[in-house]
Parts: C-alpha cells; sequence; structure tokens
C-alpha cells in the first residue's frame, strides 16, 4: 500500500484524534542520542522559580490551518527534554498537511518523543509534568507550559479534562514507542509562563551559600569549600586550592588532588600501591622517603658539652681547628681537595645522637 493511498484511507475512515499513524518528518533519518540516560533516566528537568502565577489549564483547540513549521515552544520543549534524556530521540515535530487526519503536528505545535514503554526516564518526565508544586497547583509544569494533551502507552492525559486523569486511548497507534505532546497556542509560541516568567537572578555569594542565575541555592561548604566572586565568575573554591591557577597537592595521605581555579579533581594514588608525595610547591603519587626514625632529643640540655640547639634540632659542635688535614669533618671531605661538600642532614643528626651517647658514657 502505497502512503498516498493509506492517507486517503485514514481520511476516508475518520481517524480518531491525532492518531499519529503516519510519522512527523521533519526529523525522520537523524538519530542523536547516547547510549545512557543519567541516573538510568531517573531524572526531572530543571524546575525554574516563577514569578507569575501558574497558566490556566489549555482549552481544546484542534488543527484548523496548515502550516507545518516548528514554533519555538515546542522546539524549546524538545531541546530540554532531550538535554535531561539524552538516551533517547526525537520523532519530530512537523507533518505534511495532506498526510493523515487532524493533527497539532500540521501546524508545528505537536512533538513525538521516541521512547520504548518501560524506560523509566517516560515514566519521570511525566511525572514531572503533571505532579503538584510547592504552591498546591495540580499538574504544574503541563500548564506552564501550555501542554494540550498527551498520548502515551494506549492512554490520553487532557488539559481540557484534568480530573479524568489518564484515561484509555484508542486510536490505531498505541503510542508504546513514543509520547505524543500537542501544545496550545500560547504554549506552542513560547508565551506561557515557563519561558515568561522563570525567575533569573545575579550569581552571588551569600557566606559559604552560592546563588545562581536561575536563583537556585547552594551550600559550597558541605562540600568543605567557600564561595568565591572573582574575574572568574561566582563559584565554589575547595579550600586547599587557589582560587585561581593550577596546582597539585595532598588531600590526605593516599589522595593527590589536582587543583584548577578553585575546583579539585582526586586521584586515588593507593589503587596503585602509592601514597600522596609533597614535593615542594607540587605534589604527586609516588613513594615517600624512607623514615630513619631519628628524632631530636628533647631531654639533653642544651648547655652539655658538644651539643647547641637549633631551630629545634639538636646538633654537634666542633671546633674549627680540631680536623686533622684530610679528615672528613661536618663541613665535607678536603681529602680530594677543592671545596668541602655539604653534609646531608640525616647524617648531622646521626652525629648529634653518637655525640650525645659518648658524652653520657664519659660521664
Amino acid at each position: 500500500m502505497t502512503l498516498a493511498l493509506a492517507a486517503l484511507l485514514l481520511q476516508a475512515c475518520g481517524p480518531g484524534l491525532d492518531d499519529d499513524l503516519f510519522p512527523a518528518e521533519d526529523e525522520l533519518g537523524f538519530v542523536h542520542q547516547a547510549a545512557t540516560c543519567p541516573n538510568g533516566g531517573n531524572v526531572e528537568p530543571k524546575t525554574p522559580a516563577f514569578s507569575a502565577p501558574v497558566d490556566a489549564y489549555a482549552s481544546y483547540v484542534g488543527q484548523s490551518t496548515c502550516d507545518p513549521t516548528a514554533k519555538p515552544g515546542v522546539i524549546a520543549f524538545r531541546d530540554m527534554v532531550l538535554a535531561t534524556y539524552p538516551c533517547t530521540t526525537s520523532g519530530g515535530i512537523t507533518r505534511a498537511c495532506n498526510i493523515g487526519g487532524t493533527s497539532e503536528h500540521k501546524e508545528g505545535r505537536a512533538w513525538d518523543w521516541m521512547i520504548q514503554v518501560g524506560n523509566p526516564a517516560a515514566d519521570a518526565l511525566l511525572g514531572w509534568l503533571l505532579k503538584t508544586d510547592a504552591q498546591g497547583n495540580a499538574h504544574a509544569m503541563a500548564r506552564r507550559l501550555g501542554i494540550m494533551y498527551i498520548v502515551w502507552n494506549k492512554q490520553m492525559w487532557r488539559a481540557y479534562k484534568p480530573s479524568s486523569g489518564w484515561l484509555p486511548y484508542t486510536g490505531s497507534n498505541p503510542h508504546t514507542d513514543h509520547v505524543h505532546f500537542s501544545f496550545s497556542w500560547a504554549g506552542a509560541k513560547k508565551q506561557t509562563t515557563f519561558w515568561t516568567s522563570a525567575q533569573s537572578c545575579t550569581p552571588k555569594c551569600d557566606g559559604t551559600k552560592i546563588v545562581g542565575a536561575d536563583c537556585g541555592v547552594g551550600d559550597c561548604g558541605v562540600y568543605g569549600a567557600y564561595c568565591a566572586d572573582d574575574s572568574l565568575g561566582v563559584r565554589c573554591v575547595f579550600s586547599l586550592c587557589p582560587a585561581q591557577g593550577t596546582k597539585k597537592i595532598c588531600v590526605n595521605q593516599t589522595t593527590l588532588g589536582d587543583c584548577a581555579d578553585g575546583a579539585l579533581s582526586q586521584t586515588d594514588c593507593s589503587l596503585t600501591g602509592e601514597s600522596c608525595v609533597a614535593t615542594g610547591s607540587t605534589a604527586s603519587c609516588g613513594t615517600p622517603p624512607p623514615d630513619l626514625g631519628i628524632a631530636p632529643d628533647a631531654e639533653l640540655p642544651a648547655s652539655d658539652a658538644g651539643v647547641s640547639p637549633g631551630d629545634g634540632v639538636l646538633l654537634p659542635v666542633f671546633p674549627d681547628s680540631g680536623a686533622a688535614a684530610g679528615a672528613s669533618s661536618l663541613t665535607g671531605s678536603c681529602a680530594m681537595g677543592g671545596e668541602p661538600a655539604a653534609t646531608p642532614l640525616p647524617l648531622l643528626l646521626l652525629l648529634a645522637i653518637l655525640a650525645r651517647r659518648g658524652a653520657r658514657r664519659r660521664g
């Protein structure tokens, strides 16, 4: 059966309300689909704060003209849904006027969201559209978006009969592989409060809290950060990181932190059997230097012969004339001639311990 003949038969038989036997055609053949949806699809679109009361329920106004141009409110709704659920696709907004029966697709104010029954994303979006908001408004988001009716999985929700809830849908297409949305003219033209009265705020800091452009408030302190407002904008800055620039730090003994303009990403060094090692002004995963187990002896009096306190470390004191020519001393070895070499600190500590023990034995 050709497409044209099928269309004539449908017109002769008078199909039900937007049967969608013929798909919308503006996006046929184009699939933009990610492998998965966030949290398996159990997420909702971001809900803005609104400055205006909720819209009235949309009345039914069926297709009466031929204008298959996608309308801005429908385009914006489609883009929002696909951004929230990237594992789903679009079935299109428009349909040619000579195909099928009455359909808001022919006026660019309907959209088919391609999704299979059983995908959690369908329940998440429909639940978000039809739930009661914090102010007690039933079906709040559907009303603010100007949705006129929804067809899904052999059922239909009508904004013009909201108290009836979901009712059986008996059209020829069961709508088990897509959700059909039809919009009022106000919704299609992006004239409803979802688009016209969403509040906006100037991002700012309020103590450790950050106020976003959508007027949402988050507490940076919950994440061990503070709110910063500088040339890079308003954002949370991790307390161990510089507000601008990059730096590698040790968050703890096994965690390497990579700071970038106050943001922190972390690497678990223990996964490779290493520790986080701080060296100068940077850090990396590696093997820490061995611990020689030598510590300053706090009990040794500062007046004991042969010792002198300095910066919390006890070091032996040798007279300048006490070293024989060619012998090793604290200032280095002159046996080979040339400049003396610096003596490593662990050796100085070891000599201090030996000097203390020798003094005790002589005592």
